[in-house]
């Protein structure tokens, strides 16, 4: 019988079963016990697993997961990037090298979370504690690996490391219906501050993304209070938190205007409209203008796209004022073979925090003294070469001469809670 070689190992030709991937995939990765949030955690940690499936046994370790119909693991050319980057085989790696120092630990837990976030809790206060054995796994390990290593932080369910700026941009998942806990669980700025599901940048990003390591804001500090009377530790329930940085901090104006065509997903992008507060003084001095929405249908957009965390909390057909800072910028492309290349800006969007909280204070106890924000949601600034300048003075501001005699753009010190 004729054989087809993959990486060293012979898999006979056969016929699958339809979908073959679903069979091996689901057992595992559907199963209800990986759709429980305590659970998940437990199969991750655990470096095997024999599961007793409703159709087959499935085994499942760092580097394979086979079953009865697939005893020698499921041959590669059936296999799906999707499905892969997925399933609890690739975790398992992902943790393994993010607890050995071979990558950042956020290259791991943002691909985790999504999963994570689609699993089941009794209780959603345990959205942050059911993590933190893998939270301790990985600071443990890490700590014993390398003595000389900083040890990273973890805040509110993110990684503080190189890709913290990028954690920040996570948005709820297209499609999804998220919503506000009924009880404060984490700030704004974290994925846990909602129930429901949430991609992070590097999934949801449409085209092909080249980042350029451009410091568009610097994180001066970030602090979480752990719930009192619960825990000394940052992986458990917390009460506040704050990001303080310097960034480019621009005043706009958003609009939910009404949807038109089909209303069945809520989450459109561009029932969202956001325009430069120039433009927006504009329209409000225009007299002729008797409705918000005529306005919104004669200016220029600031942002290409946005997307809010919460719609429910958006009033339809009425400006309110936002904030724009931009966090990452990156060369974009549709897909491989189009020729049409241009950048981007991501970012998040921020209100104005007008809820009366306690003194808000730093890693080293002092007051933070910065205006404080919240966050609702993050947006798309594209650039072309045809009005390249112009849009970057929109977003970053002009740029002027510093004591030392160099040009910048001006930044903010700001605080998100």
């Amino acid at each position: 019988m004729h054989s087809a070689a993959y990486h060293g190992v012979s898999y006979p030709w056969a016929i699958y079963p339809h979908q073959p991937e679903r069979l091996l995939f689901d057992t595992i990765n559907e199963s209800p016990l990986s759709r429980r949030a305590w659970a998940l955690q437990e199969l991750l940690v655990s470096p095997r697993t024999l599961v007793f499936g409703s159709k087959q046994m499935v085994w499942s370790c760092a580097t394979t997961e086979a079953s009865e119909t697939f005893p020698i693991g499921l041959d590669p050319k059936f296999s799906s990037i999707l499905n892969e980057t997925a399933s609890l085989s690739y975790l398992r790696q992902q943790l393994t090298r993010a607890s050995k120092l071979q990558q950042e630990p956020s290259e791991f837990w943002n691909d985790f979370i999504s999963r994570y976030t689609k699993a089941q809790l009794t209780f959603r206060s345990d959205t942050l504690v059911a993590l933190q054995g893998i939270v301790e796994r990985i600071v443990e390990a890490r700590r014993g690996s390398n003595k000389s290593t900083r040890e990273l932080e973890y805040v509110a369910g993110l990684w503080r490391d190189t890709n913290f700026q990028q954690s920040l941009l996570w948005r709820p998942k297209s499609g999804s219906s998220p919503n506000r806990p009924d009880c404060y669980r984490a700030p704004s700025w974290s994925w846990a501050s909602l129930d429901g599901e949430v991609d992070f940048f590097e999934q949801y990003i449409p085209w092909i993304w080249n980042g350029k390591k451009v410091e568009l804001a610097r994180i001066l500090d970030v602090c979480v209070e752990p719930q009192t009377g619960y825990s000394i530790s940052t992986t458990g329930q917390i009460k506040a938190g704050f990001i303080e940085m310097e960034c480019h901090l621009r005043e706009c104006y958003l609009m939910k205007t009404p949807q038109s065509g089909d209303t069945s997903n809520n989450r459109v992008d561009d029932e969202y409209l956001i325009i430069s507060s120039n433009k927006y003084n504009k329209i409000s001095g225009n007299a002729c203008i008797k409705e918000p929405t005529e306005g919104a249908q004669q200016v220029h957009k600031f942002a290409s796209s946005c997307t809010i965390d919460l719609p429910d909390e958006i009033p339809s057909s009425q400006w309110i004022r936002v904030y724009s800072v931009p966090l990452q910028l990156g060369w974009c492309q549709t897909d491989r073979y189009e020729q049409s290349v241009w950048e981007s800006y991501e970012g998040l969007i921020l209100v104005l925090n007008d809820a009366e909280e306690d003194d808000l204070l730093t890693s080293e106890g002092f007051c933070v003294v910065s205006r404080t924000f919240r966050r609702i949601g993050t947006f798309t600034f594209d650039l072309h070469d045809d009005n390249r300048e112009a849009r970057e003075d929109e977003l970053l501001g002009p740029l002027v001469f510093n004591k030392e005699g160099n040009w910048e753009r001006k930044r903010e010190t700001v605080c998100i809670v």
